[in-house]
């Protein structure tokens, strides 16, 4: 959905392959690989697309609570990880308020 989302994006704007890349942060190669679904994204790739496309935001902040949830140990249960994503989404919301407010 992202991705596709990005490449709906890329089009929309007449983007070249190095010019979305650089708008994302990253390189032209990864993006490719990206965009052909042969590599995954990674936390640093997600921030650069909610920092270039901020309608993504709860997209990316669900993503990121959710990859949060998913590098917990096995352990939890499945009532204990929706605990602890609804809390790490807190704390992040938090965070996105006190980020937002330094940089005005």
């Amino acid at each position: 959905m992202l991705i596709e989302e990005l490449k709906r994006l890329q089009a929309k704007e007449g983007l070249t392959g190095k010019q979305f890349a650089v708008k994302l942060g990253i390189h032209e190669i990864s993006w490719r690989r990206i965009k052909n679904r042969r590599a995954g994204i990674g936390i640093e790739f997600l921030k650069g697309v909610r920092r270039a496309y901020p309608c993504l935001k709860d997209v990316i902040d669900t993503l990121l609570a959710g990859e949060a949830v998913r590098n917990t140990p096995a352990k939890l249960s499945n009532q204990q990880q929706g605990l602890l994503k609804a809390i790490l989404m807190v704390i992040y919301k938090a965070w996105q308020r006190v980020f937002s407010f330094k940089a005005k």
